[in-house]
């Protein structure tokens, strides 16, 4: 057979192109210690690498998950736990002046001031427990605090002289001398009023002096007029209506989260079902509780006292209820983080199996193509025949 040297050269020249590639394959295997590099590798691998990744990068979000969740339970925790102490105080200094003979006005206005301070306590209990920058006893909207502090909403009464004052600002400056009482500010001259407590039924104080731009202030409210467009003129009314601590700001909205496949848990708890008893079977306002205490204390109301105990009983109940839940939480979420541990381990298995070389294989594969190569263009260099410039050196 008759073997011309075209043939010959194309011959030697695509061993010598496949030996490069084969070599080429095993280099890049070697520096980049995996199999697949490239979907043509192996496409099947190579699938079955993606859907490995993917269910890591899933595997990552559930960890994330968990990691929120566990923070959520434990601030609840933790929150719940210190509500259970202001409301078991509660409940001693009711039982401390529960009886009319052992008890004093004297001693139930100094209860009064402490309550006063276990409410405070409560409500910034609520409003102060965050993770992150979101409150979490707000439901879904936990940009800003779950309650709102005793306030009051003051309005000119419609028979007021037409252009006169109006209500610039108003705010409760002290917790301890608020009543929740509702209110009027009755003008009796330019420069004097008269403050009369509604709910009361009597005045409390007559013949103030007003003073243009300050304060009106009263049973820990302080409440500033306009002078814009007109000063105040004798006969304006103002009434003012007080909302006791406790008003919910928040929703009743449940965030739930995928914790593992297919498992989603509700992790959140909203400030009207703790604190509120919402949705709760016999649930107990707390919030309406302590008030209800404070103007039992401050109005020297024995039978009051007594009647609140067993509700106090009541809402430290309902509070441990939910902080066992909490705790319920953490050991569910615990037992969850170790199932997904366990599943990245063996993900992390499958992926390096699929995708990584064993490196003692790659490493005898390159040096044999390496030899190979160079014993192609070794041979190479001694079959092609020489040229006339070779005769002619």
């Amino acid at each position: 057979m008759r073997v011309t040297n075209l043939s010959t050269h194309y011959n030697i020249t695509n061993q010598i192109r496949r030996g490069a590639e084969q070599l080429f394959e095993a280099q890049e295997k070697a520096a980049t210690q995996r199999r697949i590099n490239r979907m043509s590798d192996d496409p099947i691998g190579a699938g079955q690498l993606f859907s490995v990744r993917a269910a890591l990068e899933q595997n990552a979000q559930f960890q994330r998950n968990l990691d929120y969740a566990t923070g959520l339970a434990e601030t609840y925790d933790s929150t719940l736990g210190e509500v259970v102490d202001s409301l078991s105080r509660a409940k001693e200094l009711l039982l401390s002046q529960a009886n009319d003979i052992s008890a004093s006005p004297q001693t139930r206005e100094a209860a009064r001031v402490e309550m006063v301070s276990l409410l405070q306590e409560v409500l910034t209990a609520s409003n102060t427990a965050r993770l992150g920058a979101k409150f979490i006893f707000a439901g879904f909207r936990d940009d800003a605090p779950a309650f709102r502090g005793a306030y009051t909403t003051t309005t000119a009464d419609p028979g007021n002289a037409p252009g006169g004052a109006a209500v610039a600002d108003e705010t409760v400056f002290d917790a301890v001398h608020f009543t929740g009482d509702d209110y009027r500010i009755e003008f009796t001259g330019a420069a004097t009023f008269d403050i009369f407590d509604v709910t009361q039924g009597r005045y409390i104080s007559t013949g103030n002096a007003y003073v243009s731009a300050q304060p009106i202030r009263f049973d820990g409210i302080a409440i500033t007029l306009s002078d814009s467009p007109g000063a105040p003129q004798a006969g304006d009314v103002f009434h003012v209506a007080s909302t006791e601590a406790g008003e919910y700001l928040g929703d009743s909205g449940e965030q739930k989260l995928e914790l593992e496949q297919g498992n989603r848990v509700t992790v959140n708890m909203t400030g009207e079902a703790v604190f509120q008893g919402v949705g709760v079977a016999g649930g107990t306002n707390i919030f309406d509780l302590l008030n209800r205490a404070v103007r039992a204390l401050r109005e020297n109301d024995g039978a009051e006292i007594q009647s609140l105990i067993d509700e106090v009983d009541s809402a430290v109940q309902q509070t441990a209820n939910f902080q066992a839940v909490a705790g319920t939480r953490q050991n569910q979420i615990k037992a969850i983080g170790t199932r997904l541990t366990d599943l990245q381990t063996s993900l992390e298995t499958l992926q390096s199996d699929l995708r990584d070389v064993d490196m003692a294989e790659a490493l005898t594969t390159l040096s044999q193509r390496e030899v190979a190569y160079e014993a192609s263009l070794g041979a190479a260099s001694r079959v092609i025949m020489p040229t006339l410039l070779d005769f002619l050196r």
